[in-house]
């Protein structure tokens, strides 16, 4: 089995080279004449939009069509967190035996500003930064200190933002609350009083629970 990461960043003299090899199954050792026969299976990964690249003419089409025979779309990290917690658990294990350690722990707060991050270098990103903060901690457990303050800026601006945002529906469902008690539950002046259609006051009565 051979894995080819980054299939998309094959530059185009070369890939006439890769649809050969898998055509006809057969390679050239560097520094030789003769071919040698090599049937193995190929899986290929990439982060590039091939189809796009197919039409700007980076990438051959008849070599996707050959690559392309079983096709798996995963989610980039920031729509899957839910990963999160295993990744770094795996990694931590995985760096610390790498790196001579004992078992390192991560504390609540370190995990929830890695978890609210948006990590566009996926998991690649998130590896690299868990090895980053294998090696600098000091101690036992992983506080939110140690966590790279670009993903800790990153992390409670988010934290923060959502926050917000669930006080702006508070306040909301408040004002709703107060009109519908200053009107006697009248609907048509409530919505009057907030400056809003009646239809749209009941479409929110209905979300926030209000009856």
């Amino acid at each position: 089995m051979l894995f080819l990461d980054e299939i998309g960043d094959l530059p185009l003299s070369l890939q006439p080279k890769l649809l050969n090899a898998v055509e006809e199954k057969t390679v050239t050792p560097v520094g030789s004449t003769r071919s040698i026969k090599c049937d193995v299976k190929i899986i290929c990964a990439t982060n590039q939009d091939l189809p796009k690249m197919i039409k700007q003419g980076r990438f051959r089409q008849d070599l996707h069509y050959r690559l392309n025979t079983f096709h798996i779309q995963i989610p980039p990290l920031r729509e899957r967190k839910e990963d999160i917690p295993l990744l770094v658990e795996y990694f931590l294990e995985q760096f610390c035996q790498s790196f001579g350690r004992s078992p390192l722990a991560i504390e609540r707060e370190a995990m929830d500003l890695l978890q609210v991050y948006d990590w566009p270098g996926n998991v690649r990103e998130l590896r690299n930064t868990i090895e980053r903060l294998v090696l600098r901690c000091r101690g036992q457990r992983i506080s939110a200190q140690e966590v790279p303050p670009e993903i800790a800026r990153a992390g409670r601006k988010k934290a923060k933002d959502a926050v917000s945002e669930l006080d702006m529906v508070e306040h909301e469902k408040r004002l709703i609350v107060e009109a519908l008690n200053k009107t006697g539950g009248n609907q048509v002046r409530a919505a009057r009083l907030l400056g809003i259609t009646r239809n749209t006051l009941r479409y929110r009565m209905k979300k926030y629970g209000i009856k």
